[in-house]
């Protein structure tokens, strides 16, 4: 995940720079015989639940950062993580999906609070060079009801769990400007042309079922929107 310093790379052309993530999660039931023992090697039982995991923590917290970040004007993810009304933003709504998490999956509070610190640890990383125009990218597919923001939403929801900062970050997703990027292009004409509620019915493809987050997350695109011309 590391791009080495290029005087490096010159003279080593097959140095490889990690980002010290050094532990491999695998499902336990999929091995025949003995398991290995290997350093770094985490078994688990549910490797769906991993999966979900890592895409309503990691995944999330990133696009987080990146639309709260971009609001501010930020350009690295690092930076995002030093503001800190924008880490806030992180810390909410990783908070409240580690909720939704346990009532799901049954991961413990503990262990979803060491996961979180984790989480943050390792987007704290300035060698990463990690950027908000990359971790933004396209919010035309990270806004789709089973990724990174409308999923933990909606996993909330199920539970009857509060989502504010989740809400709060799809709604500034669907603020996100970028001419160079085609899904942000195609969210902002979305807004444009049919208004917050329909737009949001159609981005984040949820349906009646859904229309009390639908009409909450509307709301908050509305007043993301006021607050932006407020500033301006």
């Amino acid at each position: 995940m590391v791009e080495p310093p290029p005087d490096l790379k010159r003279r080593e052309p097959l140095l490889v720079w990690t980002n010290g993530y050094a532990e491999l999660p695998v499902d336990r039931h999929s091995f025949k015989g003995e398991i290995p023992q290997l350093p770094g090697l985490r078994l688990v039982n549910d490797m769906r639940a991993e999966e979900i995991r890592k895409l309503y923590t990691y995944n999330m917290c990133h696009a987080v950062l990146a639309y709260h970040g971009a609001r501010r004007g930020h350009t690295l993810a690092v930076d995002c993580l030093a503001d800190a009304p924008v880490r806030a933003e992180a810390d909410g709504a990783l908070a409240e999906v580690s909720q939704a998490l346990q009532s799901e999956y049954g991961f413990s509070a503990a262990e979803m609070l060491a996961w979180n610190q984790d989480v943050l640890r390792q987007t704290d990383n300035p060698t990463l060079g990690d950027t908000v125009a990359r971790q933004g990218a396209d919010p035309r597919r990270k806004l789709k009801r089973n990724d990174r923001l409308v999923g933990p939403a909606l996993l909330a929801r199920k539970h009857s769990l509060r989502a504010a900062y989740l809400i709060r970050a799809i709604a500034a997703a669907f603020h996100y400007r970028n001419a160079d990027d085609p899904g942000a292009v195609h969210v902002q004409r979305r807004l444009a042309e049919v208004g917050p509620l329909a737009a949001v019915r159609d981005v984040c493809e949820l349906g009646e079922a859904e229309e009390d987050l639908a009409v909450s997350i509307a709301d908050m695109v509305h007043q993301l929107g006021k607050e932006m011309q407020h500033q301006a």
